[in-house]
């Protein structure tokens, strides 16, 4: 067993009625704040499937108010990541500099580090919901720590967000297509979740959380 790529393409439609969801979720994302339900949705999705439930839960605006609050936590974690991580990269960048071509292959590594570190501090958020958990690298590391799926999830989160990525250029060139994109970029939330949840199945860490709570 590993994970299953396929199952996280095909997450956004696994729910009834899910093409209106997605319509609502998509028109919730497109507004400032209330990107937060989206958001929040997302986190409740990859606790189903993490907990091995596949299933969507509701649609966006079902438990609008608890989606809302953990959407905002989410938000307000990724903003002291994104001021971290800009400090870390504005002086790499200038210490690297006079690397050149060595220091541009350096940033660029660095910067792949950090987007993944970041998915890993999500990870110890949905755990939670605590925003100090959006910043716990120590718990999102004995996430990633013993899990056999790691570079496997690397390999297919970078794939999903390419599909994903290429399906959404194709749209803005068609230029009409281009009122899809905030739509496809919510699909996108649910398969990276998906995608999250389903690694974190593997985790021993998480295992022995879910044997705690089960005593």
């Amino acid at each position: 067993m590993s994970i299953d790529f396929v199952r996280a393409l095909k997450a956004p439609a696994n729910i009834d009625g899910w093409l209106l969801k997605i319509l609502i979720g998509g028109l919730l994302y497109l507004i400032p704040i209330l990107c937060f339900v989206p958001m929040g949705y997302w986190t409740e999705y990859l606790i189903n499937v993490m907990n091995g439930k596949d299933e969507l839960p509701g649609g966006p605006s079902d438990n609008f108010s608890a989606n809302f609050i953990t959407g905002a936590k989410m938000f307000v974690g990724c903003v002291i990541i994104g001021i971290v991580l800009a400090v870390v990269m504005t002086v790499s960048i200038f210490v690297l500099a006079k690397l050149k071509i060595v220091g541009v292959l350096l940033t660029s590594a660095l910067e792949f580090i950090l987007t993944f570190l970041s998915i890993f501090l999500v990870m110890s958020f949905a755990i939670d919901k605590k925003i100090l958990s959006m910043i716990d690298v120590a718990r999102a590391m004995k996430i990633v720590k013993g899990n056999p799926e790691t570079l496997n999830f690397i390999l297919l989160m970078l794939l999903l967000i390419v599909i994903y990525l290429a399906v959404m250029g194709i749209c803005i060139a068609t230029v009409i297509a281009s009122i899809l994109v905030p739509f496809l970029s919510y699909a996108m939330g649910i398969s990276m979740f998906n995608l999250v949840g389903q690694y974190m199945q593997y985790s021993p860490y998480v295992a022995e959380l879910k044997a705690q709570n089960n005593q």
